[in-house]
């Protein structure tokens, strides 16, 4: 008996009709629903990152990207940006985790991302850091990127080297979503030893007014990613201040009431 000949799947479907192999790509890889990944440090390989995704079809979902060149070509833009990213991990340096996806997809990979959901500040914060944002100058920054600028601190430098880590690799993105860490921003005298300070109720207002000096050197770095069409701002634990709001609003920035879902 003759031993029938096993062909690779890609021969298979690299001899489909383009329009075919498109309809099998989102089938296979496009996440329904939610379309959102999210993103967190390995535990289990130091150095590297790892994806949660809702809904997510089956453990080897995204193999077909590997296949071979021509389908990972054709497969990327689809994979890349149909879905939205999300980096936000208030236990991490999201600085260094964006730049750790962002240097193992590549800059070509990179480039096709649309929509990106990160944190403000871009470092767990502690509740006196925002008054050093205002001591001392030049430069600052960590991770790898350093950012001049006048003022500003460690945490400052990280979140502005983020939106120069974007600016300078996701020359696609259309919608940047930024979840502000509001409990950094509340009214209140801090507790002692630098405890949480008090506020009364979910209402309390973010009015710190260094946060409002940081918004033009955030808007300067995004007004360097010509695609980008959206920034929605989305306040957690507290609203905002209305002349955070008024700051936000004057660069064309979003902002969504609490309690309102995000994503597609």
């Amino acid at each position: 008996m003759a031993i029938p000949t096993i062909i690779p799947i890609q021969h298979h479907l690299l001899t489909l009709p383009r329009e075919l192999r498109d309809l099998i790509y989102t089938h296979v890889l496009v996440i329904v629903r939610q379309h959102i990944l999210f993103f967190y440090p390995s535990h289990t390989r130091p150095g590297e990152v790892d994806l949660f995704a809702p809904c997510r079809p089956r453990p080897n979902w995204l193999a077909l990207l590997r296949t071979n060149r021509q389908i990972h070509d054709e497969t990327a833009p689809l994979v890349y940006g149909a879905h939205q990213f999300n980096f936000i991990d208030y236990s991490f340096d999201q600085t260094r985790l964006v730049r750790t996806f962002l240097d193992g997809i590549g800059k070509g990979n990179a480039g096709w991302l649309r929509r990106v959901c990160v944190s403000f500040p871009a470092e767990p914060p502690t509740w006196r850091h925002w008054e050093r944002l205002g001591e001392g100058g030049g430069e600052v920054g960590g991770g790898g990127g350093k950012v001049k600028g006048k003022g500003g601190g460690k945490e400052d430098g990280e979140t502005l080297y983020g939106v120069r880590l974007l600016r300078e690799m996701c020359v696609r993105l259309r919608t940047l979503e930024v979840h502000v860490q509001s409990q950094v921003f509340l009214d209140g005298e801090d507790g002692e030893n630098g405890e949480e300070p008090s506020a009364e109720g979910e209402a309390a207002a973010i009015t710190r007014p260094i946060f409002i000096e940081v918004l033009p050197r955030i808007a300067e770095e995004l007004q360097g990613i010509p695609s980008l069409k959206e920034v929605l701002i989305v306040p957690c634990h507290a609203n905002l201040d209305d002349d955070v709001v008024r700051a936000m609003e004057g660069f064309g920035w979003s902002i969504q009431p609490r309690g309102r879902e995000t994503g597609d």
